[in-house]
């Protein structure tokens, strides 16, 4: 069970919310823009392998968040040089995404809390 103290740790979506959250709401974003932007930005720091680790994990976060919380079609297309062009949703879909789950996370919360403050009552 994480403390909210804690770090995220590196497997979760949400570690990367803050970032998200500051994207323009009237841009299209993609999994990958969203990893170049983290760049642009200053998120990504380190040694060069730290940098491409960095990048992999922002980006497979973005696309879990694209995949499991954006429910609309995509807004758009992005291309980047030498590759097909892939969905794309304004920043404004991607930050509904993050605070719908930040939601669902404190509901859960809430309810695992009174779940052990009544298994505490019980004994």
């Amino acid at each position: 069970m994480a403390v909210d103290s804690q770090p995220p740790k590196a497997g979760r979506p949400m570690k990367y919310a803050s970032l998200i959250l500051k994207l323009d709401q009237d841009a299209l974003y993609s999994a990958a823009a969203i990893a170049h932007f983290a760049r642009r930005y200053g998120y990504v720091k380190g040694s060069k392998q730290a940098q491409k680790e960095t990048l992999r994990r922002i980006k497979s976060a973005a696309a879990y968040i694209q995949k499991h919380y954006i429910k609309e079609p995509s807004d758009g297309f992005l291309t980047f040089p030498g590759q097909r062009p892939v969905e794309a949703w304004y920043g404004r879909h991607w930050i509904d995404a993050v605070k719908e789950r930040k939601r669902q996370l404190r509901n859960h919360n809430l309810r695992r809390k009174r779940l052990q403050r009544k298994r505490k009552k019980g004994k």
